[in-house]
């Protein structure tokens, strides 16, 4: 698929993949073709959801485009910048400023309260403790879990850790929030929840959401709806 036809707007242009390949080798020297000459791009502010068989490589994509892996050919850029040219740092330094990350286990510390799993975004940035914890209780507020502040991750239901890991990822203010199955741990209505709060979040920020979901109704809420099938993307 062209580029142009992957595009939906004209806002400033955030992630590229440019015929981006991921492959592994068997022991044996077979080689496992996950994703092949994958060409998109994401604008800023941009809600895309990806779809696709389990297995389709729909969460390798997403690692490649927030830099947690390396592709095997072509590349990805955020912000036009190559993620394989920066360091291990610098990618670090990226992520830690501009992306958030949700994923269908809420990935909480469990030995920090929910203000500090959230403050904890902010304190790696080298924000103060005592601004941190402001920030997050703002957040907290606005996703009426100020009485859960204290409250440790064994403390909470299924939903509200998947709603403070929403918190997490967006209070720094990312330019893009990428999220693995989101809702895939819940029912119904606390999936319900936690995608609004995920969508509006996004919007209230200006940020680019890129979604990987089973969920149709998920989906259909996105800008667009792209589809990994037998490595290529439609």
């Amino acid at each position: 698929m062209s580029e142009s036809d992957t595009r939906h707007n004209q806002s400033p242009l955030l992630i590229q993949c440019e015929d981006v390949s991921k492959w592994f080798e068997s022991e044996d020297g077979a080689k496992l073709t996950i994703l092949e000459s994958i060409r998109l791009s994401i604008s800023e502010g941009e809600f895309v959801a990806i779809v696709g068989a389990s297995g389709s490589g729909k969460s390798t994509l997403l690692h490649l485009m927030g830099g947690l892996d390396r592709p095997s050919g072509g590349d990805v850029t955020f912000c036009s910048q190559s993620w394989s040219a920066m360091s291990d740092r610098e990618r670090a330094k990226v992520r830690a400023a501009d992306l958030g990350f949700v994923y269908q286990f809420h990935h909480l510390i469990g030995e920090l309260t929910a203000l500090e799993n959230i403050a904890l975004t902010l304190r790696i940035q080298g924000q103060s403790k005592s601004e941190s914890e402001h920030r997050a209780l703002e957040v907290l507020d606005q996703f009426n879990l100020s009485d859960r502040s204290r409250h440790y991750p064994h403390q909470l239901s299924g939903g509200e850790r998947q709603r403070i890991a929403i918190a997490r990822a967006l209070v720094h203010h990312p330019r893009c929030v990428l999220a693995d199955e989101p809702t895939g741990n819940l029912d119904e209505g606390a999936a319900a929840t936690a995608t609004h709060l995920l969508v509006e979040g996004c919007k209230a920020r200006g940020a680019a959401l890129v979604i990987v979901t089973h969920n149709p109704l998920l989906a259909a809420q996105a800008d667009r709806t792209l589809t990994i099938s037998q490595s290529h993307i439609f």
